[in-house]
């Protein structure tokens, strides 16, 4: 994802909402714009802070960036979201507590995003993000949040359309990786969530069945034998999806 694009994006925001004239100014008379960056530290993820957040300076600072948006300084400020319904929401609560932000990158992850694009509804501060996926974020009256990415709703939508129109299958198994107790690895469920959504819209008696495993110990052997050789008998069309973003 270009950062520039997303800083240009910000300017825009602050231009349309009239709020330009409210904006801390440098020595020099330019606008001050204080972002904060809330993604996990944990190097674990893709889009830890070490990974992102020198990119996004870079951005800042870009001969491109100063030549669109020139009276306009961005001070970057990283803050670790932890992945998590704790951790995140404190962070952008002490952020603004201090008054130490404009606007917010992140969070990716959709439990983190969350909460406080709840409350950027009540603090009117925008939330740009790669993340929030989840189907439940198409709720802008809850989640004052901005996503740049491919979101799960739409690639549902999709898929539901390919099995429904162009396949004609009539029943499905769905089968995604899940574990109840890490709320940090939850694209399966939210993929799955999103295609079963839109597909129940489309065909409102739609038979499905939904089953989860844990990857270290699953046998797709098994759920072949179980529902496809034996459910399969005698029915016109059958599908199996393991859908999974790894």
């Amino acid at each position: 994802m270009d950062h520039r694009v997303i800083l240009v994006a910000f300017y825009f925001f602050v231009i349309h909402k009239g709020s330009s004239q409210d904006m801390k100014r440098t020595e020099d008379g330019k606008h001050s714009y204080d972002l904060v960056v809330i993604l996990p530290k944990d190097n674990m993820f893709e889009f830890s802070l070490s990974r992102i957040l020198p990119g996004i300076n870079i951005a800042a600072e870009s001969k491109r960036v100063k030549d669109i948006v020139p009276n306009i300084v961005f001070n970057v400020m990283g803050a670790d979201s932890g992945c998590d319904t704790k951790t995140a929401p404190l962070v952008a609560i002490d952020t603004m507590i201090n008054k130490t932000v404009d606007a917010f990158l992140g969070p990716v992850c959709d439990y983190a995003a969350a909460p406080i694009a709840r409350y950027a509804n009540h603090w009117k501060k925008p939330v740009i993000t790669a993340g929030g996926q989840a189907r439940a974020f198409i709720n802008k009256h809850e989640y004052f949040i901005t996503r740049t990415f491919l979101v799960y709703s739409k690639t549902g939508e999709a898929l539901a359309d390919i099995v429904a129109d162009e396949l004609g299958f009539n029943q499905h198994l769905l089968i995604y990786r899940y574990d109840p107790n890490d709320i940090t690895q939850k694209d399966c469920f939210f993929i799955t969530n999103g295609f079963h959504d839109a597909y129940m819209k489309k065909i409102n008696n739609f038979d499905i069945q939904v089953e989860w495993f844990r990857e270290e110990d699953h046998d797709f052997k098994h759920d072949i034998l179980k529902y496809m050789i034996y459910d399969t008998r005698g029915m016109l069309s059958y599908s199996v999806f393991k859908i999974s973003p790894f």
